[in-house]
Formats: structure tokens, sequence, C-alpha cells
């Protein structure tokens, strides 16, 4: 009896937990096979969306919207990149205006004839937009069958079977005297071997880095001679190179004719001057001449220096020449 009465108290707990849990079970309550059905938190939809039951099938709302929550749970759509998307719209504007390939800057690519569209994979073979085959260029952002490898480079093929440029090169960083496409592709100066070659790189108005290429390229004497001729110019007050054959070129003719020496005679000489039409020609044609040429010709210009000085009358140089210049001239014509 006493072990009876044991385990009646041990199982009282138990059937009077069991006796409550039925009495909760019964009652008015709206009986069910189980558990009340709530929504999912697929049926939700994105935050803020309405909580639909499962005998409400839940309608996607996507009117107007390209990105964000459809109210059920799924996408309207995903933006590019790292664009953000703000009540339904990425908050970016595709540019695209003259471009035919290359970056939007909202993360996808120009495309003909529609944008690329980041949902959709661009073909493997597809180069930033461009139909299969083409390739984008980025500095026009056109479609191009082959595109040309000019970067940094000045003159030489394209690699496309065009040009990347011709020598000379015109604009800043080019000097008069870089008249070579270099092994690299750049405009070079090429070697000078003489003083009138080292005249023409260095340029009417030298410019220091120019000066410095010039200085590189020429032999020793050839430079040397240069300035030498440069510093007598500068000294006699020309300010043009070469100078008038008048003046500062019979001041430093000897310097000259060691830096000019062409191929042209003396008679050569006086007809090139008289089809100037300017001064710079005018200056430049006693340079064209051999040393023998010059020589005569600085006689003769000599000769009607001291006929004809300053104060002299318009026609002095031309009865200078058929009278106490004769002689010069008939030599300067030899």
């Amino acid at each position: 009896m006493r072990r009876w009465l044991g385990f009646a108290e041990r199982s009282g707990w138990v059937l009077l937990l069991a006796a409550v849990v039925w009495a909760c079970g019964s009652g008015d309550s709206k009986s069910s096979d189980g558990p009340a059905e709530v929504a999912t938190a697929d049926q939700q939809g994105d935050v803020g969306g309405d909580v639909v039951g499962s005998d409400s099938p839940c309608v996607p709302s996507c009117a107007g919207k390209e990105c964000g929550g459809d109210g059920c749970g799924g996408s309207c759509g995903l933006c590019c990149g790292d664009v953000l998307c703000v009540a339904g719209q990425c908050d970016c504007v595709p540019s695209c205006a003259g471009k035919e390939c290359g970056p939007d800057g909202c993360g996808g690519f120009c495309a003909a004839p529609e944008p690329w569209d980041c949902q959709v994979p661009l073909p493997d073979d597809s180069d930033q937009g461009c139909a299969v085959g083409l390739l984008c260029d980025p500095a026009t952002y056109t479609c191009l069958d082959c595109l040309p490898a000019c970067e940094d480079l000045q003159c030489g093929d394209d690699g496309c079977g065009g040009s990347c440029g011709d020598c000379p090169c015109v604009g800043e960083g080019c000097c008069a005297g870089a008249v070579e496409c270099g092994p690299d592709s750049l405009c070079i100066v090429p070697p000078l071997e003489d003083c009138a070659a080292v005249a023409a790189c260095v340029g009417a108005e030298p410019v220091e880095d120019c000066t410095q290429e010039c200085e590189t390229a020429a032999d020793l004497t050839s430079w040397e001679t240069y300035w030498d001729l440069a510093d007598c110019y500068t000294e006699c007050g020309s300010q043009d190179w070469p100078p008038d054959p008048d003046g500062c070129g019979v001041t430093c003719f000897d310097l000259q004719i060691q830096c000019y020496k062409g191929d042209a005679t003396c008679g050569d000489i006086l007809a090139c001057m008289g089809a100037c039409e300017d001064v710079s020609c005018y200056a430049e044609c006693p340079t064209k001449g051999t040393a023998e040429a010059q020589t005569k010709w600085a006689g003769l210009v000599q000769c009607l220096v001291e006929a004809c000085p300053g104060d002299s009358p318009a026609d002095c140089p031309q009865t200078a020449l058929e009278g106490a210049c004769l002689e010069a001239l008939n030599t300067c014509q030899e």
C-alpha cells in the first residue's frame, strides 16, 4: 500500500499537468487540426510589404520600378555595380551619348543599338558592348575591327595598317630638328654632323629641352661652332637667325662661313636674293653657298657698304654696281 501511495504521489504531478493541458485545448475556442498559418518571410516581401495569408495569393507590384522588392519577397530588378536603389529607381543615369561602347558610368556598358543591361551577361567574346569580333576604342568609344596601339607614341605603325603620326612632330615637347621616327616609335633628333644642322635643330627660338636634345645629337666641333656664331649674332644685336646679311652677316662672316656651307655659287646667291620677298629669305640665301661663293658674296657686300654709307641716296647701290663695285660683281658672277 505504501509503495502504491509513493507511486501515486510521484505520479500526481504528471496527471495534474495532463489535466491542465487537456482543459486548455478544449472549451469554446475555434479548433483546428494544427496551429494557425501565418505568412512566411517570402510572402511578406520587401520591408514594409503587407502580410498576406495563404488564402490570398500575393501579386507582385513592380509598376514604374526598375529595382527593389516586389512586395512578395521577390525583386523588381537589380542596379549595376555599386549603384544604389532609391525609391524603386537606380540612382544613376547612364551616359552613352555619342558612344558605341565602353563604360556607361553606372556599372554597365554602352552598346549598340541598345545599352547593355547588367542583368544579362555580355557574350564572352564581346569587348565592352561591341558586337562579336569588334574592339572598343577607349579614345573614341567606337567599335573597330582593329584597335590602334599608339599610346605614348608619336610615329610609326599603329598595328592596324595606319600610322601613329609623322615626324617632325609639332607642338609642346617637339624640337625643330626631330625629324626621324626612332625604333621606339618616338620622333628623335638624328645625328647632327655640322653647324648648320645644329642651327636647324635648335631653331630661331631655342627651347631648353630641345637644346639639350640637339646638343646630345651633335658632335663637339659642330656644337661649339654653332654657339660661337650664336654669341656673335647676339653681340652684334641681331634678332634674326641667320641675321640680315648686310649687317651682322658681315660682322660674323668668318664664323658664319664655318657654319653654313652649301653648294650654291655666288651667282646663285644673287639670284636667290632677287627672288626673295621677305627678309628671312634674303638672309638665308648666302648660307646656301660654298665657302668660295660666300667669300665672293661677302666681298661684294663689303664694297657696297663702303661705297654707300648710311646717308647715301637710294640709287647709290645700283650706281656702285655699275662703277666702284663692278669688278666685285663680275667676280661673284663668274
